[in-house]
């Protein structure tokens, strides 16, 4: 809900404060947003152009971290404030590091990046920077990194907010405000006010309650005019890439769940633009009200789960070629390099949180652009071999079907679904993708997601 802005005064105060130190010590300033996924600590950030806009004239965002890395940040901004500055006409620039909340690698290209970072909040007496993070540890080894690197001074009186986020009593303001901007009223989802506002008290953050706002709205879907349940959809993503920041980029909140904004902004396929079209004539027809209806999920796994699965999995030509490339000998180092995957933490009902970046070894890269290759000849039978490492990792998948067709022989709607199993309430439906080396970018995976979608959405008689 970035493009809903709603006001939040006990967290604009802190950054009223933040912005009056700014103005005084006549430097930059850097504090922490810290808060819980959903909670709202980006739209926060975005909306102080608007709720301040008499001393915020403009607000800076940077890439997120796998387009500019933490040594490239403060150069990118420095680069960046000559237009910013035109932008702000002379009032402060607010620079929103979101997406930036990532494990050292290098220690001391680290420290020289807070080194730069410090420099350039001293050196320039209209920035404040603002650094929203889940976790608390992290963002006080930064500031300890900061301190280190230049002192404290363009450290904030208060270096770490705690955000307390919208209100309750505003939430089901906040979710009229979201359905509008989709085109979307409680309505036509068939929920009364009544029954959205005994959702507020239950639920932790707005992003909770949203969400279980958008349960409600499945359930009360009429599915007698389909003839069937819906499916919930997840469509797993598998490369040599590190794929995690684009899927992430992709992603809302912290249940995997797909972005609709988001994937039609970076997809460049005909598809998006058919999801747009649709979506203007009947918003039952557009792409957040089916992807909530099939709450979709984007996952992705790495190749070293993929290979370690393949090795040791059902299919022997799978077995074969692996093992020509990579020494796989622990069987238990398929259930380990899945553990922590996209993949995995979904069905476990985890949170998206924390980091599940990869580093294939060369030999990894090489077993896996050699069962990539046979993608099509054996698609199932890698499908089949990550499954298995699924189910041991204790992931229940009652009745679980391979390249099941859920209209028979219905030849009018051809889907064919990956893998199937029965879920608690609705069917679960997996579809994987197993990417080639370069052709697993944000723009090529936002487009297979949308026609994905669109094929189950098509066979379902929603559009």
């Amino acid at each position: 809900m970035s493009h809903v802005l709603i006001e939040c005064p006990d967290d604009l105060k802190a950054m009223k404060q933040a912005v009056a130190e700014v103005s005084s010590a006549r430097q930059g300033k850097l504090i922490f947003l810290l808060g819980r996924p959903g909670q709202g600590k980006t739209s926060l950030i975005e909306s102080l152009a608007v709720f301040l806009a008499d001393v915020v004239g403009t607000v800076l965002s940077p890439p997120p971290d796998f387009e500019l890395p933490l040594t490239d940040l403060p150069s990118w901004i420095n680069r960046e404030l000559p237009a910013a500055k035109e932008r702000a006409k002379g009032k402060l620039i607010v620079v929103n590091l979101d997406g930036r909340e990532i494990p050292t690698v290098d220690e001391v290209a680290t420290q020289a990046a807070m080194g730069n970072l410090n420099a350039l909040l001293r050196r320039n007496s209209s920035l404040l920077a603002v650094w929203p993070v889940n976790d608390e540890k992290f963002a006080t080894t930064a500031i300890d990194r900061l301190a280190l690197a230049g002192g404290k001074s363009a450290l904030g009186a208060t270096p770490i907010h705690r955000l307390k986020g919208l209100r309750k009593s505003e939430w089901e303001k906040a979710l009229n405000l979201v359905l509008a901007a989709t085109n979307v009223s409680l309505a036509d989802a068939a929920v009364s006010t009544e029954e959205a506002a005994d959702l507020v008290e239950p639920e932790d953050t707005l992003g909770d309650y949203l969400r279980a706002v958008q349960r409600l709205v499945v359930s009360r879907y009429d599915l007698g005019e389909i003839g069937a349940k819906l499916p919930f959809l997840s469509v797993v993503i598998t490369a040599n890439d590190d794929i995690y920041d684009a899927c992430r980029l992709l992603r809302r909140g912290n249940k995997f769940l797909v972005d609709p904004d988001k994937l039609l902004q970076f997809s460049r396929a005909n598809v998006a633009e058919d999801w747009r079209r649709r979506g203007k004539e009947n918003p039952r027809k557009g792409l957040p009200f089916i992807a909530a209806l099939f709450e979709v999920r984007l996952l992705n796994l790495s190749s070293s789960a993929v290979v370690n699965a393949c090795a040791f999995g059902p299919d022997p030509q799978l077995r074969s070629i692996v093992v020509k490339h990579y020494n796989a000998k622990v069987p238990a180092n398929a259930k380990n390099a899945m553990r922590n995957s996209a993949l995995a933490r979904a069905f476990r009902d985890a949170d998206d949180v924390g980091l599940a970046k990869s580093n294939p070894s060369e030999p990894i890269k090489k077993a896996y652009r050699a069962v990539q290759a046979l993608t099509n000849a054996k698609h199932r039978q890698i499908n089949e071999s990550i499954v298995t490492v699924l189910a041991a990792l204790e992931v229940p998948m009652p009745n679980l079907i391979f390249e099941f067709r859920p209209f028979g022989d219905d030849r009018s709607r051809e889907l064919r679904c990956d893998a199937w199993f029965d879920g608690q309430d609705r069917p679960e439906a997996l579809e994987f993708t197993h990417r080639a080396d370069g052709d697993a970018t944000t723009a090529v995976i936002a487009s297979y997601v949308l026609s994905k979608v669109q094929d189950y959405a098509r066979d379902y008689g929603l559009i």
